[in-house]
């Protein structure tokens, strides 16, 4: 049943926000005498809201995908381990669970604007996973933007802030921006790719589903082609972010290993890719990818 959780996928949520939010942006904002919007605790409490979020739209997507999955993964635990009516209930609590604590930090914040975003989250994860995700490219590109959406979540925070630490000091506020929304940029490409991937994973089961995913619709060779264009892309944007962030040589240098090597390799794998075997092994080092890039996320958040 825990499988159903992912969780990998919610430490590698957690790791960067405490990462960008605790080891970054508040002690900026401590070194500049600038109060917070948030204080660090109630930001850590919207970090469990927002943990709460994506296991929620783990376990619905499990549940609307849950023929397909039989397909595609042999091994679907809602189902089999754990039934649906169980697996309903358990969506239904982790989405009611934090109603009470965004209205709460609403009404501290004196404006139901972080209520909203909740209720629009889950919304567009209850739709992406009905009906969007079935669209070719652009199911892949919602959930991207959801992901690049958790990763900024500190920006959105203190966005106020860090207007402020830009009349304070150009250079800081430059730094800064350069380094979270470049995170950002980076979360949102390799999640994209990643959900392409996947969707050419699992083809055969979406297909008997009725989806029209990209693999689908465009057929697997242009599919592969898009794959490699973004992964082309992926390069060239990460090799210019570690040129240009503000690092001395030798974390530079790591930078590069720990970053671009994964997707070298991925690009030779990928141009060879022929079976659903192929594909998942690609998935797996596009998981590598992004716990290079926290892991680099980290150094260079020590090193600034």
């Amino acid at each position: 049943m825990i499988s159903i959780l992912r969780i990998p996928n919610l430490f590698i949520i957690l790791v960067t926000q405490v990462v960008l939010a605790y080891l970054l942006v508040y002690p900026t904002l401590d070194e500049l005498m600038i109060p917070s919007n948030l204080s660090q605790a109630q930001f850590a409490i919207t970090i469990i809201v927002m943990l709460f979020m994506a296991i929620g739209a783990y376990i619905h997507n499990d549940l609307v995908d849950v023929k397909s999955d039989f397909i595609n993964k042999k091994n679907n635990v809602v189902g089999t381990r754990i039934s649906t009516a169980q697996t309903r209930i358990l969506y239904v609590a982790i989405t009611l669970i934090p109603i009470p604590i965004v209205h709460w930090l609403s009404n501290f914040m004196g404006s139901q604007l972080y209520a909203l975003f909740y209720y629009v989250g889950i919304a567009l994860i209850y739709l992406y996973n009905g009906h969007l995700q079935r669209i070719a490219f652009l199911g892949n590109l919602v959930v991207s933007l959801l992901c690049s959406f958790a990763v900024g979540l500190i920006y959105i925070a203190e966005y106020e802030q860090f207007m402020t630490i830009k009349l304070q000091s150009a250079d800081i506020y430059s730094k800064l921006n350069f380094i979270v929304l470049g995170y950002v940029a980076f979360a949102f490409v390799t999640t994209l790719i990643r959900e392409i991937v996947k969707d050419s994973e699992d083809i055969k089961g979406d297909q008997q589903e009725g989806l029209s995913t990209l693999p689908i619709v465009a057929g697997m060779r242009w599919t592969r082609r898009v794959i490699l264009l973004m992964e082309i892309l992926l390069f060239i944007f990460i090799s210019w972010w570690i040129w240009k962030v503000p690092l001395i040589p030798i974390v530079k240098l790591l930078g590069s290993i720990f970053m671009l090597v994964p997707i070298v390799y991925n690009l030779v794998i990928t141009y060879r890719a022929v079976e659903k075997k192929d594909y998942s092994f690609i998935s797996q080092i596009l998981k590598i990818e992004m716990i290079m890039g926290l892991l680099f996320l980290i150094i260079v958040v020590f090193f600034k």
